[in-house]
């Protein structure tokens, strides 16, 4: 069951950062909501984490941040990139893909 609700949060993760760029493409310029994503993902990841550990304190925080940082990395490979970004160019960006997974990571290890 933990892992069913890891993955839960882990997607939730991910569409909390979608709207957080959807949202921000519309009122800020890009470079704005790419550093406010930058912030966002690791919040929400902190949060999403505690959560977990909550429900379940025995699950590994090491695995915790693997699963949900990777999950995100998934869906954005295999979702966003291809089906809203027509492409791969967001995976060359560090401050736009790679710090905020990097954050996600940290944050929810440290969660």
């Amino acid at each position: 069951m933990s892992w069913i609700y890891l993955m839960g949060a882990s997607v939730i993760l991910w569409a909390l950062c979608g709207a957080v760029i959807a949202a921000g493409r519309r009122l800020w310029s890009m470079q704005t909501t790419l550093y406010v994503h930058l912030v966002a993902a690791p919040a929400f990841a902190f949060v999403l984490s505690t959560l977990h550990r909550h429900a379940f304190a025995e699950f590994d925080s090491l695995t915790r941040a693997g699963v949900m940082t990777g999950i995100a990395m998934a869906l954005d490979a295999l979702i966003v990139a291809p089906l809203f970004e027509r492409g791969y160019a967001m995976f060359r960006s560090v401050l736009g893909t790679w710090l905020p997974f990097a954050a996600i990571f940290l944050a929810s290890l440290v969660a």
